[in-house]
């Protein structure tokens, strides 16, 4: 699903938009430049973005966390939003999960609830590190 066809009369409209574990598809797919320009633009003066994502290690390479492995570095998102006009305005750990190695060959899936290598060590580790975030729009 994208953003291409929202109709006119719905810009300024939106209070709040989540962005719940797509971001590295957005990344990924290379749209997240024109998907995060018409989130700001549904936004009302001062809306907001929530976004929950899989949290690569901070020193994890690009290769690693350019969306391809479902992880992203949360440096990178908070950067990103700025660069889009906004500003983070908090962060929680509600979703954190320090077991998870955040190093997976086949990315985030190797984690429950896909858990696609049925690897026996990651069985009991919960699901993947997100970082939960809250970004406001800048005027």
């Amino acid at each position: 699903m994208t953003l291409e066809s929202v109709p006119v009369t719905e810009k300024g409209t939106f209070d709040r938009i989540l962005v719940m574990r797509m971001m590295h598809n957005l990344m990924h797919w290379n749209i997240a430049d024109s998907e995060i320009k018409v989130m700001r633009e549904l936004l009302k003066p001062g809306g907001m973005i929530g976004i929950e994502q899989h949290r690569a290690k901070a020193d994890a390479p690009y290769s690693y966390a350019n969306g391809s492995k479902g992880y992203l570095r949360e440096a990178d998102v908070v950067k990103f939003m700025e660069v889009h006009g906004f500003e983070l305005v908090g962060s929680a750990d509600y979703n954190a999960n320090p077991k998870d190695p955040a190093n997976h060959a086949e990315g985030v899936w190797e984690m429950k609830p896909s858990w696609r290598s049925k690897r026996a060590e990651l069985e009991n580790l919960g699901e993947s590190d997100r970082m939960t975030l809250l970004f406001r729009k800048r005027d």
